[in-house]
């Protein structure tokens, strides 16, 4: 794919936010990295499910609050990133976001799976795989600041992704409530119990015999080659299931 010559990129600040991994256990102390100029930030964490919201852009992101919100003073890192230690609280398995505000009204969300410290040990038989895998491989966030979005889908150079990037659209993983939302819906609506995991989470059980204590794995998006065998190796009829490619 051609590209146009180098010219300056001009970049309206916000609030750009993520964790360095995909997801982390109940109780464990967390990565966060925060860029943006607004001198304070009233930070809220969120679940999606249970909320009764329906959002309808892609840059949004509704759910029940889990944390009163805390005031951070910014006024000493508005010149660069800054990381931050986040501790994950007492939480059950699922999706959740940290939602920064600013006094003058700039959001950015942080999202993060709360994963299943041991999966089946609540009597969960279902394992959901949140697609953080495919959410960075439609995320165009342009790291390098050359202009492209650091996505194999802008083209070479790129034949990977950084899952620590931040996501464009204030945050909010590519298509969401086009896809994910509704499904998480449906599941807390209905009462289903689930654990849930990331796709590094999946991809880093070794065989089907550690999937054992679950009736179905179900997932949305692309799957590692180490995912996908152990997928396929699910034992005692059990199965794995990708809810789209």
């Amino acid at each position: 794919m051609g590209r146009y010559a180098r010219a300056p990129v001009v970049r309206i600040r916000g609030i750009d936010a993520g964790f360095t991994r995909e997801s982390y256990a109940s109780g464990q102390r967390a990565a966060l990295t925060i860029a943006t100029d607004a001198p304070q930030l009233f930070m809220t964490v969120f679940q999606v499910g249970p909320d009764k919201i329906i959002t309808y852009a892609d840059n949004q992101l509704a759910g029940v609050a889990v944390t009163d919100t805390t005031i951070l003073d910014w006024s000493l890192r508005t010149n660069a990133p800054a990381t931050i230690n986040f501790d994950v609280g007492a939480w059950t398995p699922g999706f959740y976001y940290v939602e920064l505000r600013a006094p003058d009204g700039r959001v950015g969300y942080a999202p993060f799976v709360v994963r299943a410290s041991t999966l089946g040990a609540d009597g969960h038989r279902v394992a959901v795989v949140l697609p953080t895998n495919s959410w960075q491989a439609y995320n165009f966030w342009d790291a390098d600041g050359n202009g492209y979005g650091d996505t194999w889908y802008a083209g070479p150079p790129n034949y990977s992704v950084d899952v620590s990037r931040p996501y464009n659209n204030r945050g909010v993983p590519p298509r969401f409530y086009r896809y994910d939302l509704p499904f998480l819906h449906w599941l807390y609506w209905t009462g289903k119990s689930v654990d849930f995991l990331a796709d590094a989470d999946f991809a880093q059980i070794a065989s089907g015999d550690e999937l054992a204590s679950c009736r179905r794995t179900t997932s949305s998006g692309v799957w590692s080659r180490p995912a996908r065998n152990s997928g396929r190796s699910r034992s005692s009829g059990r199965s794995a299931s990708p809810r789209r490619g």
